[in-house]
């Protein structure tokens, strides 16, 4: 089957990220390997123990002044962590919004970024306006979707743009929505999946389970061990993996077992048997 496709052995990294709790959020897109090297034509660069952006030829454009500093969206703004406080940058290196947030993520496709302030979550615009006030427990950002979800007290839901719910509360944990209209949520200590009527459609059977990628195909978790499911809820392949990552863009995914790692395909097939110590740059 490997003469199909071209099989690319660059793999995003090769780990699950677990879902998590209200009281344990983290921070998301650190490590985003979809994204290119260099954008707005900068990449961060460390130096002397503080952060700042370089161009091609490896020269600071952008002096290293911050304690972390990510990379350019496409609209040339960059989210920086300055002491202990989350602000944005211009690709000057100008401050657009000032440090003074909490907890920040990048700026979504809709153009909203979500940060935390005095112990709430709330989503701004990049004009540091307000466009959601902060009133959450915790929240995920919304990424590439039109809904995030939210966390009330020890309950979560879905929000659309303007903040008004999509589902209500009720949750014991959530992720994100995904192309194909569904999102990953627990109950009573169980995943299983929700359309955006906040229907289940795949039982929670779970142990943990994630969003579903382009692929159309979703990580998910059965007696400690990671298999596959399609949209339907039917598995592609049976939990027997020790880890598991998303498909690839050309098909292609990376699994553990017993400390080796190979390469299945979307049928679930091996395209290269576990044999490895690892996989992926």
């Amino acid at each position: 089957m490997a003469n199909k496709k071209h099989l690319s052995l660059v793999f995003v990294l090769l780990c699950c990220f677990l879902l998590v709790g209200c009281s344990t959020h983290k921070e998301k897109g650190m490590d985003d390997s979809s994204k290119a090297l260099f954008s707005n034509g900068l990449l961060s660069a460390k130096e002397d123990g503080f952060w700042g952006y370089i161009n091609a030829d490896g020269n600071f454009v952008i002096s290293p002044q911050f304690d972390y500093a990510y990379e350019f969206s496409s609209g040339g703004v960059a989210r920086v962590k300055f002491g202990d406080k989350y602000g944005y940058i211009d690709t000057n290196g100008k401050y657009i919004i000032e440090p003074k947030y909490d907890y920040a993520e990048d700026f979504a496709d809709n153009g909203l970024a979500l940060i935390k302030i005095e112990e709430q979550f709330g989503y701004i615009d990049v004009d540091g306006n307000y466009a959601i006030n902060p009133q959450f427990d915790d929240a995920y950002g919304f990424g590439k979707g039109a809904y995030a979800a939210v966390c009330v007290g020890d309950k979560w839901g879905f929000i659309d743009a303007s903040g008004k719910y999509l589902v209500n509360p009720q949750f014991e944990n959530a992720g994100a929505f995904s192309e194909n209209g569904l999102a990953p949520i627990e109950t009573n200590d169980m995943w299983g999946y929700i359309d955006t009527s906040g229907k289940i459609i795949i039982n929670p059977r779970f142990q943990s389970a994630y969003s579903f990628d382009g692929s159309g195909l979703a990580i998910v978790q059965a007696d400690n061990k990671y298999g596959y499911i399609d949209s339907k809820g039917s598995y592609i392949a049976r939990p027997q993996f020790d880890s598991a990552t998303e498909f690839t863009e050309d098909g292609y995914a990376t699994v553990s077992v017993q400390g080796r790692y190979g390469i299945i395909d979307e049928k679930g097939s091996y395209v290269i048997n576990p044999q490895f110590q690892l996989l992926g740059a």
